[in-house]
This record gives C-alpha cells, structure tokens and sequence, in this order.
C-alpha cells in the first residue's frame, strides 16, 4: 500500500514541477511566485510521510531546518558565509529579514540528498562529499532562477564564489545531522524523487535564460554524450567480441585481482576525449572541446552503471527497485552468461532491447 501511494506521490510531485514551470514562463509569473511557501511546505509534508514519521523523524527534520534558517539569518545579517544579500518579498513572510520558507527549503534538499545517499555502502563521510556535492550542483542551477525572479538579491551582480564554498560545507554539515540522528534506511521514499523533480524546475527555467550559443554548446555536449551510447554498443559487439577479444576475455571470466585487460578500453577511450578537450580549449574553445566533455560525461555514466552499479567493483550502491535499473543490469546478467567470443547477447549499457523491459516487468 505504501508503495502505491508513494508512486501516485512521485508523479504528483512531478505534475507540480511541471505546473510550476508553465507558471513562472508565463505572464502570470507574479503569481506564481507567491506561491512558493506553499509549494515548499507540500514537498516536505510529502517527503516526510514517505518515512516512517514519529517524533525523532520530526525533530531531525526541524533540526535541520532551524539551523539552515539561523545560518541565512547570520548571512543576511552580516554577509557571512556566503556574501551580502538580502531577500526579496515573493517567499512569504520573514523573520529577521529570511523568509520562513527557506528552513522548509533546507530541511527538504538536506533531507533529500542524505536519503538518497543512506543507499550508498560507503561510511558517512564519503556519503556527505557526495550529498553535499549534489547540493552544490543543484545550487548552480537555483541561484540564476532565484535572482531572475526576485528571490534573492546579491549586491554584486554576479555570484560570490564564497556562496557555493558555503553552500557545500553547511549542506555536508547538516547531511552528517541526518545520518547520525536518524539512522533507519527507509528503502522506498521520495528522496530520489525530490531532487529530481525540483532539479528539472530549475533546469528548465535556467535553460530558457540561455543565449542561443549556450544552446548550441549544450546540445553539441548531450548529442555527443547519446552517440557514444551507439558507439559503445559497436564497440562491444563487434571490437570486444571480435578483434580486441583479447583485451575483453577476462571481463567474462573470474579473476583473482581487482584489475582486467578489459581496464584498458577506459584509456581508449578517454583518447578522444582528451584530445577535443586538450585541442578544443587551445583553438578558443571550439565545437571539438564539447564533443570532449560528451565523451568524458559519458565515461563517467559508464564508471557508474557499469563498474559500480551493475558489477559492483566498488561497494557504493544498494540493488536499486527502479524498473529502469532493473532491466539494464538484468541485460548485462544475461549477456555474461555467455563467456564465449561469440554468441551474446545485449550489447548495449544505457539501451537495452524492449524485451528486456517487459520481461522485468513480468517478473517483478
């Protein structure tokens, strides 16, 4: 039953963030910015009832609400951490000069990146550098949206560095208050759902915000990054398993080490990808330096999903319950049953035969 009503909840979740969107591009903006306490003060009663609420889950949550309130009232008051500004009059009503929705909005992000690492088999410590280092990613994204609607005001026109520095360090902060006061791993909660309905708000609006080069850039980078899905695929299937077998044959084998021949195609490649963007940024940054960084954000997808996630070389991530997971890693399974050259099956990581996908969904 709770995972009925946490799924209605994710995609209710989304509905908002899409409804948020038309809402701030369109020319009732204004009104929808008023809106924000309330849209703040839904995600973290939905965010909270997907765990189990008792009076420690609420004390943590105001913990570390309050303390993220307090340390905005420190910045306004003197400029301390993260530089001089003050607030505008679209978040509700404020106390000493912060709105009341700001410790919502930090208790909410902390306790949304601390849920999604609790599924990390990693000691807390690493598990902070990473929750705060999402944070610190989806603040670059917040900061334009927030500034080009009034949110906030910085006296200088462009972002002090010193925000981001202390955005990470208190975000890393209160994350360790999260796994040292409420320590139960809740496996099915919105966390993951959070971040990611909220990132697609700021993503969105920031992108509209763009100049047509930026656009350019960007899509040079994402259009890199789905074509090396293709050129994986035809690397494995017929590089791999045709005449490079003898670099891959160990990745279909036990061995004794922690290191493969199969390592080697890592270094292949991440050629290409230091060559566009060693010669890229030498010609002023040109195309080829955003087809190196598509070749070098895909590697990393690659390093996630396939060594960490699917072989699990690195003890990081807990079996995920995502149907999409789910079936990639099933696909990979099924393709290293066969150790010969030839005869597999499933040559893809992040695409993988519809099958695959109904065949999951069938077994549940």
């Amino acid at each position: 039953m709770k995972a009925i009503l946490i799924e209605n909840q994710d995609w209710t979740l989304f509905i908002l963030s899409l409804v948020g969107i038309l809402g701030f591009l369109s020319p009732w903006s204004q009104q929808f910015m008023l809106l924000t306490p309330l849209y703040l003060l839904t995600v973290a009663v939905m965010l909270l009832s997907s765990y189990k609420v008792n009076m420690r889950r609420m004390l943590t949550f105001m913990t570390i609400a309050s303390l993220g309130f307090a340390v905005e009232v420190l910045g306004v008051s003197t400029g301390f951490p993260f530089g001089t500004y003050w607030y505008g009059n679209v978040m509700g009503p404020k106390v000493w000069g912060v709105p009341l929705a700001i410790g919502a909005n930090w208790g909410v992000l902390v306790v949304a990146a601390a849920g999604i690492m609790k599924n990390w088999r990693a000691n807390n410590f690493i598990k902070g550098i990473l929750g705060a280092t999402i944070l610190l990613g989806f603040d670059l994204f917040m900061e334009p949206v927030a500034v080009k609607y009034g949110w906030w005001i910085w006296e200088n026109v462009s972002v002090p560095w010193t925000n981001y520095a202390a955005w990470w360090v208190i975000a890393f902060a209160l994350i360790q208050i999260e796994f040292k006061w409420h320590t139960k791993t809740d496996r099915k909660t919105l966390a993951s759902t959070v971040i990611f309905s909220l990132a697609m708000f700021f993503t969105v609006l920031t992108a509209f915000s763009w100049s047509t080069d930026t656009w350019r850039k960007i899509l040079i980078v994402a259009g890199t990054f789905f074509f090396m899905e293709f050129v994986a695929w035809f690397a494995h299937k017929y590089l791999m398993h045709g005449p490079l077998w003898f670099l891959h044959r160990d990745h279909h084998s036990k061995t004794d080490g922690f290191f493969e021949r199969n390592d080697a195609f890592f270094l292949i490649f991440a050629i290409p990808s230091w060559l566009g963007l060693q010669f890229g940024s030498m010609a002023g940054f040109n195309w080829w330096f955003y087809v190196g960084m598509g070749i070098l954000f895909y590697g990393i997808a690659y390093f996630l999903v396939h060594e960490v996630f699917i072989h699990q070389r690195f003890k990081w991530f807990r079996n995920s319950e995502n149907p999409y997971f789910k079936t990639i890693r099933r696909a990979h399974k099924i393709h290293h049953k066969n150790t010969a050259k030839h005869g597999g099956e499933s040559f893809g990581m992040l695409v993988v035969p519809w099958n695959y996908f109904t065949e999951t969904k069938k077994l549940g």
